[in-house]
Protein backbone atom coordinates (compact mmCIF):
# COMPACT_ATOMS: atom_id res chain seq x y z
CA UNK A 1 0.00 0.00 0.00
CA UNK A 2 2.89 2.18 0.86
CA UNK A 3 4.62 1.37 -2.61
CA UNK A 4 1.03 2.14 -4.48
CA UNK A 5 0.88 5.35 -2.55
CA UNK A 6 3.87 6.71 -3.45
CA UNK A 7 3.40 5.73 -7.02
CA UNK A 8 0.43 7.64 -7.26
CA UNK A 9 1.76 10.51 -5.89
CA UNK A 10 5.13 10.67 -7.86
CA UNK A 11 2.39 10.56 -11.20
CA UNK A 12 0.34 13.60 -10.35
CA UNK A 13 3.93 15.23 -9.03
CA UNK A 14 5.53 14.82 -12.62
CA UNK A 15 2.55 15.81 -14.42
CA UNK A 16 1.67 18.55 -12.47
CA UNK A 17 5.08 19.68 -13.20
CA UNK A 18 4.99 18.62 -16.86
CA UNK A 19 1.14 20.35 -17.84
CA UNK A 20 1.51 23.17 -15.05
CA UNK A 21 5.05 24.84 -16.13
CA UNK A 22 4.86 27.82 -17.23
CA UNK A 23 0.76 27.83 -17.78
CA UNK A 24 0.86 31.65 -18.55
CA UNK A 25 3.24 31.83 -21.56
CA UNK A 26 1.75 28.49 -22.93
CA UNK A 27 1.58 28.44 -26.74
CA UNK A 28 1.82 25.94 -29.83
CA UNK A 29 4.74 26.76 -32.17
CA UNK A 30 5.12 26.22 -35.64
CA UNK A 31 7.67 26.49 -38.01
CA UNK A 32 6.51 27.84 -41.53
CA UNK A 33 9.28 28.54 -43.70
CA UNK A 34 8.75 28.22 -47.55
CA UNK A 35 4.80 28.29 -46.41
CA UNK A 36 3.21 31.35 -47.95
CA UNK A 37 -0.58 30.73 -46.92
CA UNK A 38 -1.12 28.73 -43.93
CA UNK A 39 -4.61 27.93 -42.03
CA UNK A 40 -5.49 28.54 -38.58
CA UNK A 41 -7.83 26.59 -36.74
CA UNK A 42 -8.72 27.30 -32.85
CA UNK A 43 -7.88 31.04 -33.27
CA UNK A 44 -8.37 31.64 -29.73
CA UNK A 45 -5.86 29.29 -29.05
CA UNK A 46 -2.40 30.77 -28.51
CA UNK A 47 -0.21 29.93 -31.38
CA UNK A 48 3.05 31.50 -32.50
CA UNK A 49 3.96 30.99 -36.24
CA UNK A 50 7.66 31.51 -37.13
CA UNK A 51 8.25 32.58 -40.47
CA UNK A 52 9.84 34.36 -43.09
CA UNK A 53 9.52 36.26 -45.91
CA UNK A 54 10.77 35.19 -49.33
CA UNK A 55 9.37 37.93 -52.36
CA UNK A 56 6.61 37.27 -51.16
CA UNK A 57 3.81 38.15 -48.37
CA UNK A 58 2.49 35.13 -46.24
CA UNK A 59 -1.08 34.99 -45.77
CA UNK A 60 -2.68 33.47 -42.86
CA UNK A 61 -6.97 32.63 -42.60
CA UNK A 62 -9.53 31.89 -40.42
CA UNK A 63 -12.77 30.68 -40.64
CA UNK A 64 -15.24 30.98 -38.09
CA UNK A 65 -18.52 30.14 -37.90
CA UNK A 66 -19.26 31.88 -34.33
CA UNK A 67 -17.66 35.18 -32.57
CA UNK A 68 -14.66 35.15 -31.11
CA UNK A 69 -11.63 37.15 -29.99
CA UNK A 70 -8.96 37.87 -32.01
CA UNK A 71 -5.63 38.62 -31.10
CA UNK A 72 -2.74 39.01 -33.68
CA UNK A 73 1.02 40.39 -32.67
CA UNK A 74 3.80 40.32 -34.63
CA UNK A 75 7.23 39.86 -33.06
CA UNK A 76 11.30 39.46 -34.40
CA UNK A 77 14.09 38.18 -33.22
CA UNK A 78 16.19 40.18 -30.86
CA UNK A 79 18.91 39.86 -32.98
CA UNK A 80 21.44 42.18 -35.39
CA UNK A 81 19.76 42.89 -38.82
CA UNK A 82 16.64 42.32 -37.34
CA UNK A 83 13.89 44.63 -39.23
CA UNK A 84 11.07 45.75 -37.67
CA UNK A 85 9.17 47.63 -40.90
CA UNK A 86 6.60 44.90 -40.96
CA UNK A 87 3.08 45.19 -42.14
CA UNK A 88 0.45 43.23 -40.63
CA UNK A 89 -3.29 43.80 -42.19
CA UNK A 90 -6.34 41.87 -40.93
CA UNK A 91 -9.52 41.70 -43.07
CA UNK A 92 -12.83 40.15 -42.93
CA UNK A 93 -14.58 38.93 -45.90
CA UNK A 94 -12.22 41.05 -47.93
CA UNK A 95 -12.44 44.26 -46.03
CA UNK A 96 -9.81 45.82 -44.08
CA UNK A 97 -10.75 45.95 -40.37
CA UNK A 98 -6.92 47.05 -39.61
CA UNK A 99 -3.14 47.39 -39.91
CA UNK A 100 -0.62 47.08 -38.24
CA UNK A 101 2.25 48.89 -39.26
CA UNK A 102 5.59 47.82 -37.87
CA UNK A 103 7.29 50.88 -39.51
CA UNK A 104 5.61 53.19 -37.23
CA UNK A 105 5.14 51.78 -34.31
CA UNK A 106 7.43 51.45 -31.21
CA UNK A 107 8.92 47.86 -30.68
CA UNK A 108 9.30 46.89 -26.81
CA UNK A 109 11.92 43.98 -25.70
CA UNK A 110 9.88 41.16 -24.54
CA UNK A 111 11.61 38.11 -23.22
CA UNK A 112 9.62 34.84 -23.41
CA UNK A 113 10.80 32.34 -20.54
CA UNK A 114 9.25 28.97 -22.82
CA UNK A 115 12.38 29.15 -24.66
CA UNK A 116 14.03 31.88 -22.88
CA UNK A 117 14.86 34.04 -25.77
CA UNK A 118 14.18 37.68 -26.64
CA UNK A 119 12.33 39.56 -29.23
CA UNK A 120 11.23 42.79 -30.14
CA UNK A 121 7.16 43.43 -29.96
CA UNK A 122 5.20 45.25 -32.19
CA UNK A 123 1.87 45.95 -32.75
CA UNK A 124 -1.06 44.28 -32.01
CA UNK A 125 -4.60 43.81 -32.17
CA UNK A 126 -7.14 42.75 -29.56
CA UNK A 127 -10.94 42.73 -30.14
CA UNK A 128 -13.78 40.26 -29.97
CA UNK A 129 -15.08 39.73 -33.82
CA UNK A 130 -17.89 38.51 -35.46
CA UNK A 131 -18.30 35.46 -37.57
CA UNK A 132 -16.73 35.07 -40.97
CA UNK A 133 -13.61 34.82 -42.98
CA UNK A 134 -10.54 36.32 -42.12
CA UNK A 135 -7.01 37.06 -43.37
CA UNK A 136 -4.39 38.07 -41.62
CA UNK A 137 -1.38 39.06 -44.10
CA UNK A 138 2.09 39.98 -43.43
CA UNK A 139 4.89 42.54 -45.72
CA UNK A 140 7.60 44.49 -45.70
CA UNK A 141 9.57 46.72 -48.33
CA UNK A 142 11.56 44.26 -50.16
CA UNK A 143 9.30 41.48 -48.76
CA UNK A 144 12.66 39.83 -46.45
CA UNK A 145 12.98 39.07 -43.01
CA UNK A 146 11.93 36.48 -40.07
CA UNK A 147 9.38 36.75 -38.16
CA UNK A 148 6.92 35.71 -35.72
CA UNK A 149 3.24 35.95 -35.64
CA UNK A 150 1.62 35.39 -32.30
CA UNK A 151 -2.44 34.41 -32.71
CA UNK A 152 -4.48 33.90 -29.93
CA UNK A 153 -3.98 34.46 -25.97
CA UNK A 154 -6.00 31.08 -24.74
CA UNK A 155 -3.17 29.02 -22.95
CA UNK A 156 -2.90 25.69 -24.55
CA UNK A 157 -1.86 22.42 -22.12
CA UNK A 158 -2.17 19.83 -24.23
CA UNK A 159 0.25 17.56 -23.59
CA UNK A 160 1.10 16.90 -27.72
CA UNK A 161 1.24 20.70 -28.61
CA UNK A 162 3.31 20.78 -25.43
CA UNK A 163 5.95 18.11 -26.62
CA UNK A 164 5.95 19.62 -30.37
CA UNK A 165 6.87 23.34 -28.93
CA UNK A 166 9.53 21.83 -27.45
CA UNK A 167 11.19 19.55 -29.82
CA UNK A 168 10.86 22.82 -32.26
CA UNK A 169 13.31 25.07 -29.70
CA UNK A 170 16.52 24.13 -30.78
CA UNK A 171 15.04 25.02 -34.63
CA UNK A 172 13.93 28.65 -33.72
CA UNK A 173 16.81 29.20 -32.01
CA UNK A 174 19.88 27.87 -34.50
CA UNK A 175 17.68 29.42 -37.36
CA UNK A 176 15.99 32.54 -36.03
CA UNK A 177 18.26 33.29 -33.11
CA UNK A 178 21.23 32.05 -34.19
CA UNK A 179 22.26 30.19 -31.99
CA UNK A 180 25.35 27.61 -31.87
CA UNK A 181 23.82 23.77 -32.31
CA UNK A 182 24.91 22.66 -28.53
CA UNK A 183 23.52 26.15 -26.75
CA UNK A 184 20.31 25.50 -28.71
CA UNK A 185 19.54 22.29 -27.44
CA UNK A 186 21.10 23.40 -23.72
CA UNK A 187 17.90 25.32 -22.69
CA UNK A 188 16.08 25.34 -19.51
CA UNK A 189 13.06 23.64 -21.67
CA UNK A 190 14.40 21.38 -22.71
CA UNK A 191 16.47 20.22 -19.99
CA UNK A 192 13.26 20.43 -17.97
CA UNK A 193 11.34 17.39 -20.66
CA UNK A 194 14.44 14.99 -19.44
CA UNK A 195 14.28 15.20 -16.50
CA UNK A 196 10.33 14.39 -16.45
CA UNK A 197 11.25 11.51 -19.32
CA UNK A 198 13.70 10.33 -16.75
CA UNK A 199 10.79 10.58 -14.05
CA UNK A 200 7.94 8.73 -16.00
CA UNK A 201 10.72 6.04 -17.09
CA UNK A 202 11.42 5.80 -13.21
CA UNK A 203 7.71 5.66 -12.53
CA UNK A 204 7.52 3.02 -15.23
CA UNK A 205 10.12 0.73 -13.36
CA UNK A 206 8.11 1.27 -10.38
CA UNK A 207 4.47 0.14 -11.58
CA UNK A 208 6.25 -2.47 -13.04
CA UNK A 209 8.02 -3.90 -9.80
CA UNK A 210 4.72 -2.99 -7.82
CA UNK A 211 2.58 -5.17 -10.37
CA UNK A 212 4.88 -8.20 -10.02
CA UNK A 213 4.55 -7.66 -5.94
CA UNK A 214 1.14 -8.03 -6.23
CA UNK A 215 0.87 -10.85 -8.57
CA UNK A 216 3.63 -12.49 -6.32
CA UNK A 217 1.46 -12.52 -3.21
CA UNK A 218 -1.69 -13.47 -5.31
CA UNK A 219 0.19 -16.83 -6.12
Amino acid sequence: MIIKNKFIFSALLVSGIFLGGNSSEAYQSQVILGEESIKIDSPETAKAFYGELSGRENSFKINSDTPFNLYVNILVPDVFGAREDFTVEISKDGKIVAVLNGANSQWKNFYEPFAGDNYWKGPEYNSSVEAGAYEIKIANPGQVGKYALVVGKTASLSPGATLQSIFLIPQIKTYFFHEAFFSAYCNQTTLLFLVVCLSLTGLGVVAVVFYRNNRRRDV
